[in-house]
């Protein structure tokens, strides 16, 4: 149990930084590098919620039923969270990818050729990109990364306090428990 609860607090505190870190802090930079509103990056935010709901019955049913192996469905939101992860960069590595060496340097980054040390402002540039209507269509890109986001985190929340609940001391098991969400 005790290698289960180290496990439980290291996956909560990746999810928490991956769900509510790490997609919060971007919203900004994913704003101006694509082009979208703010009220469109809120849709980005919105659909890990909405992840989280589309399951929310199932994780909760499989909580109830012993016959299902709790620790396994966690495993699985595990990997839904990691895969979240991975398409959530995937605009960043194509984007990344199609400028790599079309232009002069993003602006903010010194351009080693340039032997001047000084740098008027007609000099900076802004990076190469397409047109921001070109680049809307990675709007459903995040979302989807949202989505398995909100589906991979709910297991542990749900499943993984049950399981902890049911196969601990109850005293161990509100410390343990407490740590988990700590």
């Amino acid at each position: 149990m005790a290698v289960f609860v180290a496990c439980a607090v290291f996956l909560c505190f990746v999810e928490g930084y991956a769900v509510n870190g790490m997609v919060n802090a971007a919203r900004p930079h994913i704003e101006k590098q694509f082009g979208m509103t703010s009220s469109r990056s809120a849709l980005i935010t919105s659909a890990q919620d909405i992840g989280a709901l589309c399951v929310v019955i199932l994780v909760s049913y499989i909580g109830s039923n012993p016959q299902y192996n709790k620790a396994r469905w966690v495993a699985v939101g595990s990997v839904l969270m990691a895969v979240g992860s991975l398409v959530f960069m995937v605009p960043h590595i194509i984007l990344s990818a199609s400028n790599v060496g079309s232009g002069p340097p993003p602006s903010g980054i010194c351009d080693l050729s340039n032997s001047t040390s000084s740098a008027n402002a007609s000099d900076v540039t802004d990076p190469p990109s397409s047109s921001s209507s070109d680049l809307v269509h990675y709007l459903g890109v995040f979302m989807a990364a949202n989505l398995l986001h909100g589906m991979g985190f709910c297991p542990m929340f749900t499943v993984g306090t049950v399981y902890i609940d049911e196969n601990e001391k109850p005293n161990l098991a509100a410390v343990y428990i407490g740590m988990t969400y700590a």
